[in-house]
């Protein structure tokens, strides 16, 4: 995915493109990712679906932290999410996770409109 320009609604989203790139190489056995960007307010939503496994809501705090992973089978190091909260947080915005409907994982970054 490449991003032009800096004119877009969220000039953050450039840092986190290897993010972007990691998250779409890893989805080979996700049939459907849906990724959306709309404002709100003086902040803009990046909310990102899929048709995955989802994480259990039990296990969601502690997939944020470093090399913890959502699951024991699968490629991975369990740094993705630790590095996605760490350059939102940077920016100002918060990462959250939810369930997608019908299943699957929900993401919900938010970053300060600039």
């Amino acid at each position: 995915m490449t991003w032009k320009g800096k004119d877009h609604a969220c000039p953050h989203i450039e840092q986190a493109s290897p993010t972007w790139r990691s998250a779409w190489g890893s989805a080979a056995a996700i049939a459907s990712i849906t990724v959306r960007i709309t404002p709100d307010g003086d902040h803009v939503q990046i909310i990102i679906s899929d048709n995955g496994p989802g994480i259990p809501e039990a296990d969601r705090a502690r997939v944020f932290e470093r090399f913890v992973r959502a699951t024991d089978h699968g490629e991975g190091c369990g740094l993705g999410l630790s590095i996605v909260r760490d350059i939102v947080a940077q920016h100002g915005g918060t990462v959250d996770l939810g369930d997608a409907q019908p299943h699957g994982l929900q993401v919900v970054i938010r970053l300060p409109r600039l």
